[in-house]
């Protein structure tokens, strides 16, 4: 899961002009975060490590806290195993209720604990974020200006009518 904070530079100046027009200030902000979540999942999906792509690699997810808003590019329920390719896993142990049985170096072994080595990370969505980030602050900043721009044409036709 990659989580990033973006600080708009003159954002008390842009929240004043944002209230001034009448915008919900945390409904223009996730709509930016989105557009710019949009872009770093696109370049996640192209470096998922899931080579049959039938289905999504990764989902986002916003939250709005007092005019804060946060978005999360993470794998999908369904390719949670992603976040374990992303970050590694240490060695551990694997215990089953279950008889586990697998083909072994002497033939067929059956057993409840297996010692799984662990696995080294490869990382894909730090690289993907990496590469998009600039990208997906232009996007956030077009989203912003078209959202503000589109109020203010609203403001104007309705004064002219």
């Amino acid at each position: 899961m990659i989580e990033a904070q973006i600080k708009i530079e003159g954002g008390e100046k842009l929240l004043a002009e944002m209230r001034a027009l009448g915008i919900r200030a945390s409904s223009a902000l996730r709509a930016a975060m989105r557009a710019g979540a949009g872009v770093v999942q696109q370049a996640a999906e192209q470096r998922a490590p899931y080579r049959r792509r039938p289905r999504k690699a990764t989902r986002t997810r916003a939250s709005v806290k007092r005019d804060v808003v946060t978005v999360r590019v993470m794998p999908t329920k369904r390719r949670w195993y992603l976040r374990l390719v992303e970050t590694g896993t240490k060695p551990h142990l694997i215990r089953s209720r279950k008889m586990l049985a697998f083909e072994g170096r002497g033939g067929l072994v059956v057993t409840r604990v297996v010692r799984h080595p662990g696995a080294r990370p490869r990382p894909w969505l730090r690289p993907a974020f990496d590469a998009a980030r600039d990208q997906a602050v232009a996007a956030i900043s077009t989203r912003l200006r078209e959202y503000i721009e589109q109020k203010r044409r609203q403001i104007v036709e309705g004064n002219d009518a």
